[in-house]
């Protein structure tokens, strides 16, 4: 396993920052020592990433008594054998729930944002060759000015836990979405990116971690990332939210609208929506559930029972139909994908759900049928 260190501020620079990014590799028998260790927990919200080949297990490491979050650990495993690839402990630690849950900075206010598996707090690109994890806070104050906050955002090889680059923002962070050649961070200076929010987009290249940055405005949430675009939406990412249908907007990294996608249900981890036949129908349920009403009207029932989901690829534009099937956010060899499963019903009337077919953000967006079995125990 490789040693790793974060790229390093200049000497002007020390003077003024509270904290730098220290990654530090870890030896097989550290590992075991930390995950033995009572003051070691997983990250509830992302106990396991997908990568290439490979899966990464998140660990907060605490104080004694778990006062407070000192780092967070990343520890790939190969994926066929679970032989440990490599393990980097990172400080300060990732922006979890756990830690943000007590710090007196304003990003606490936002904690559940960055609970979105598509542009929260550790992200994994499409092709699952790195990984990006958003920092606790390390300046700012509770009750202080919004763009007094600094933290930083760090981008992982996967493939050899190795730092790719460190960039310190200023302003609350939104969200995060991680192409295959860039990382995109969006922050603000009010808990919303419109109006006096002033949300900002910063595009940072990864192919050539010396490149300037660019940037673009926008009143919209930052909601996950293609091979090589970026996904907008009017509404802010929540793992708990049901919000019905929304138009999303994929950009590039200069904010230019390469297309609108009407009718969008969900948007996964590597640039995969799935996309609804009716919005309006969509929509209309997700006002009647609000109402707490149990019997839908018989014309919106119909418009339901007539509704066809898919599956699009917003980078290669593959599309699949899963209508009446369930789509998951699951692993895959590559790295993040899709597994769609069908229900069946028996004579007894049993009910069992087995896999149908896995994508993967990787490819070409087709489907996969061989190998179903890996799925049929998560």
């Amino acid at each position: 396993m490789s040693a790793c260190t974060g790229q390093q501020p200049s000497a002007s620079d020390r003077a003024t920052q509270e904290a730098t990014v220290k990654a530090t590799a870890l030896t097989a028998d550290q590992v075991t020592s930390l995950e033995a260790d009572a003051n070691t927990d997983p990250d509830v919200e992302f106990e396991t990433l997908p990568a290439s080949n490979s899966t990464i297990t998140v660990l907060i490491n605490w104080e004694k008594n778990h006062r407070k979050p000192l780092g967070t650990t990343l520890v790939s495993r190969n994926r066929s054998d679970s032989a440990l690839k490599w393990a980097v402990t990172i400080t300060p630690p990732g922006a979890s729930l756990s830690a943000l849950r007590d710090a007196q900075v304003p990003q606490r206010n936002l904690a559940y944002l960055l609970q979105s598996r598509t542009s929260g707090e550790i992200v994994v690109s499409p092709d699952g060759r790195r990984v990006s994890l958003i920092l606790t806070p390390h300046r700012g104050q509770l009750e202080g000015r919004l763009a007094e906050q600094a933290s930083y955002v760090v981008v992982l090889d996967a493939s050899s836990g190795a730092v790719v680059r460190t960039e310190e923002l200023s302003g609350v962070v939104l969200g995060q979405g991680l192409t295959n050649s860039s990382l995109a961070v969006e922050i603000a200076y009010d808990y919303f990116p419109g109006g006096q929010g002033t949300g900002q987009v910063r595009v940072f290249g990864l192919d050539d971690p010396s490149a300037t940055p660019s940037s673009f405005d926008t009143d919209q949430w930052l909601a996950g990332a293609g091979t090589d675009s970026l996904l907008l939406s009017p509404q802010a990412p929540s793992p708990a939210s049901v919000s019905g249908a929304l138009t999303i907007t994929q950009v590039d990294a200069s904010g230019d609208i390469r297309a609108t996608i009407n009718g969008v249900e969900a948007v996964h981890p590597g640039g995969w929506v799935t996309q609804v036949s009716d919005p309006a129908a969509v929509n209309a349920s997700a006002n009647h559930a609000a109402t707490g009403k149990k019997e839908k009207p018989p014309s919106l029932n119909a418009a339901l029972q007539g509704l066809t989901r898919q599956v699009v690829n917003v980078s290669t534009g593959s599309s699949l139909d899963v209508t009446e099937t369930t789509v998951e956010d699951q692993g895959v060899p590559t790295g993040p994908g899709l597994v769609v499963s069908r229900t069946t019903t028996d004579a007894s009337g049993k009910k069992t759900s087995a896999p149908v077919f896995w994508l993967s953000s990787a490819d070409d967006g087709h489907p996969h049928t061989e190998n179903l079995e890996q799925f049929t125990s998560k």
